[in-house]
């Protein structure tokens, strides 16, 4: 039983579907269907007439307008027609003219055979020198006149009206002054040349909307304007005919859409749109004014919490600045200024106040050691903690640079997402601990005696030369050793070995470049690693100046005697080599030497 009424309820609803169906394919056909089925006589017309002249007025919107930009016409007039000949074959050729009265004279002189526009009043008889149709529009009639003048004080009426028109009253106090169109005969009211005017309630409340003529009162009056087709006198009764069963086919909607389609466009100006649409403005104003105080509000909740956070940082770093350091500095994320405070600020020689901070760390002359790239840095990883520290040089107000620890914290909140907005620090002055520890990095890795690297300072600068990427295929090893150098102790004294020591010191640094490292590297020994000479023959380059080393020592003095100074030198190129392989091959290189009887020069470039 359930199955057979699911079998019935389907069957039921495929047959409403089919029905559905059939009935949208009956509206489609009867859309595509012509609206006018011609007879032969009207059939023989059209094909005798072939093209229809129609006067139409140039500039008068919804009805008829000329478009200035491509020359095409429009309007409800303009679309009937085409309609018109669409369906009927008929060819439509444009008579311009400048207004009403022009379009009516047009046709009454057989210029034209229509008029697109003759109006006729509810009641009146037809006064034009031509046939008419049926009316294909009808607007009540309104009266405007401005909201100063007083009516009931006037004994005699200046009627504005469009020339052309069927003359609307013969009342003896009515005078009648006519213009081409009905926005002439507003412009008169608003100039005080006219008391009153009369037009449909269409065009009349296109105008009443506009802003500037807010003055203006409109009053609608019992009587309809009826719109019709004037048409020659010459033309054949058929063409009447054809008109207003054509007329007969438009429905009021149509006509409806097309008026409101074409209308004036009067809402290109803030005024008539306010004037147009007050209630809508008020309700925007309202709304904006709503959001506009609740953002002022939160501004001041938000910024009024995030002066409390700030105030315990700016107490606690103003009071280290105070009570521990030299000053206090304050940047500023959103305006990139950088502020100095504290008691003692004025011994910086920075300004209270940098605005452009980044670009001033790019500038050449400026108070601080940083640079934009360390102190975007330091900003960021001062953002991973509570705190952090880091060490940078000032300029004093008496010219000295020396150096500081700034203490600071990246200060963050809810309000920002947790982006940084502030970063307050403390400046303290460890120039004398920034000394000790220079001191005690020179003592590290010099030698006291000659002022070259120990050991250990050479090391380390020599791993760094292999740590930093550059070639070294063309650095070089050298090994010195001072020929008997236990005589000068044993004849002279320990001073006098010393001072030879010293003036090998001396005379290396005259000899051989800055950048090169050169070491005592214990005793009598000097290591010496040169860093790529630069030139093709650079074994012969190192030999002419190791020549010009042992030259200088054996012209060498002590207390005024001659005490000449012979030195042992093997070196080795380090192509591929560690430091370590190349150390051997020049300590061989120097073995080689003393066999062959010292104060020589050998350099392997194994």
């Amino acid at each position: 039983m359930y199955k057979k009424r699911v079998q019935i309820q389907k069957i039921v609803f495929f047959c409403m579907l089919f029905l559905i169906f059939l009935l949208n394919r009956t509206t489609l056909y009867a859309e595509k269907a012509e609206r006018l089925v011609l007879s032969k006589e009207e059939q023989s017309y059209i094909k005798k007439k072939k093209i229809l002249k129609i006067a139409i007025i140039n500039d008068w919107l919804p009805f008829s307008s000329q478009n200035q930009a491509n020359g095409s016409y429009q309007g409800l007039l303009i679309e009937m027609l085409h309609e018109f000949a669409t369906e009927t074959g008929l060819e439509l050729m444009y008579v311009k003219t400048n207004h009403y009265l022009d379009a009516i004279e047009a046709v009454e002189d057989n210029v034209a055979d229509i008029a697109t526009m003759a109006i006729n009043y509810e009641y009146s008889e037809n006064t034009y020198q031509m046939n008419i149709t049926d009316p294909y529009l009808i607007l009540q009639m309104m009266i405007i006149y401005d909201k100063n003048t007083n009516l009931s004080e006037i004994s005699e009426y200046r009627m504005a009206e469009v020339g052309g028109y069927p003359q609307f009253s013969d009342n003896p106090i009515i005078s009648h002054m006519f213009f081409s169109t009905p926005e002439e005969c507003l412009a008169a009211i608003r100039a005080g040349h006219a008391d009153l005017m009369y037009c449909d309630i269409f065009t009349g409340m296109q105008y009443i909307q506009q802003y500037q003529n807010r003055d203006l009162i409109s009053l609608p009056i019992h009587t309809n304007m009826q719109f019709s087709i004037g048409i020659s006198l010459d033309e054949e009764p058929i063409l009447r005919d054809l008109l207003n069963r054509f007329i007969q086919t438009r429905t009021r909607g149509e006509v409806v859409k097309s008026l409101i389609d074409n209308r004036l466009d009067f809402s290109n100006s803030f005024g008539n749109f306010i004037y147009r649409y007050p209630f809508e403005v008020i309700c925007v104003f309202l709304v904006l004014a709503f959001v506009i105080v609740l953002i002022v509000i939160t501004y001041i909740r938000v910024k009024n919490r995030y002066n409390l956070e700030m105030q315990g940082y700016e107490e606690s770093y103003c009071l280290l600045a105070d009570t521990f350091g030299e000053a206090g500095l304050d940047y500023n994320y959103m305006e990139d200024t950088m502020t100095v405070f504290g008691k003692y600020a004025d011994k910086l020689a920075l300004k209270s106040k940098i605005e452009n901070f980044s670009y001033y760390l790019g500038e050449k002359e400026r108070e601080i050691s940083f640079v934009k790239h360390d102190f975007k840095q330091m900003l960021i990883d001062g953002a991973l903690g509570t705190s952090y520290d880091a060490d940078l040089e000032c300029k004093l107000s008496n010219g000295e640079w020396q150096h500081f620890r700034l203490i600071f914290s990246v200060i963050t909140t809810n309000e920002s997402y947790r982006r940084p907005i502030r970063m307050i620090g403390c400046l303290t002055n460890v120039e004398e601990n920034y000394q000790e520890k220079e001191r005690l990095l020179y003592l590290g890795m010099y030698d006291k005696v000659t002022g070259l690297f120990n050991r250990v300072g050479a090391e380390t600068k020599i791993k760094e030369r292999f740590e930093s990427g550059k070639s070294i295929e063309k650095d070089l090893v050298l090994i010195i050793d001072v020929d008997y150098f236990k005589q000068f102790n044993d004849t002279h004294g320990h001073d006098c070995g010393d001072d030879v020591l010293r003036n090998i010191g001396e005379c290396l640094r005259k000899i051989f470049r800055k950048e090169d490292i050169l070491c005592r590297w214990g005793g009598d020994e000097y290591v010496l690693y040169l860093f790529d000479i630069g030139v093709d023959d650079y074994i012969e380059f190192v030999k002419k100046r190791c020549c010009d080393l042992q030259k200088m020592m054996k012209q060498y003095q002590y207390e005024e005697h001659a005490i000449a100074v012979t030195l042992s030198i093997g070196g080795a190129v380090v192509g591929n080599k560690s430091f370590e392989d190349a150390f051997k091959v020049a300590d061989r290189a120097l073995y080689i030497v003393k066999e062959e009887g010292r104060d020589s020069i050998c350099i392997l470039s194994e």
